[in-house]
């Protein structure tokens, strides 16, 4: 891949894998297979944790490790590439509600799923983000 190519890439985040410093957070995504370091400045959707499903859009602007600007956090292959869903439920590690593999939608169903996760986790960032604000101001 290109350095600086814009990618959306998906998978689970990895246990014992998250580091944060300030508004800095290191981790891992894996698709059980291979594990991908990535690094995100901000606040990470209320979902987000190690263990869960997760999406991140951003480049590799260094060797090796992937620049994200966007988290998505959620369990099902809405918030998740249907090529990773699948091979996440191939792997039997698949923590989603249906067992349904995405890859069965159709492209419409996909495009829509990918605009709804955006605005979600848009949302759910900026719910993060009063959250963090408050709890600035209280103390």
């Amino acid at each position: 891949v290109p350095i600086g190519q814009k990618l959306r890439i998906g998978g689970l985040g990895a246990t014992n894998s998250l580091m944060r410093e300030g508004v800095l957070i290191r981790f891992l995504i894996t698709d059980t297979r291979h594990d991908v370091k990535v690094i995100y400045r901000g606040l990470v959707p209320d979902l987000f944790r190690e263990g869960q499903g997760v999406v991140v859009e951003g480049a590799f602007y260094e060797a090796g490790l992937f620049t994200a600007h966007t988290v998505l956090a959620k369990h099902d292959e809405n918030y998740m590439p249907p090529e990773v869903a699948d091979a996440l439920k191939k792997a039997g590690v698949w923590q989603g509600a249906d067992s349904t593999p995405a890859a069965a939608q159709s492209p419409t169903q996909n495009i829509k799923t990918n605009k709804q996760a955006q605005t979600g986790a848009q949302k759910e960032a900026k719910r993060g983000a009063q959250r963090e604000a408050k709890r600035g101001t209280s103390q």
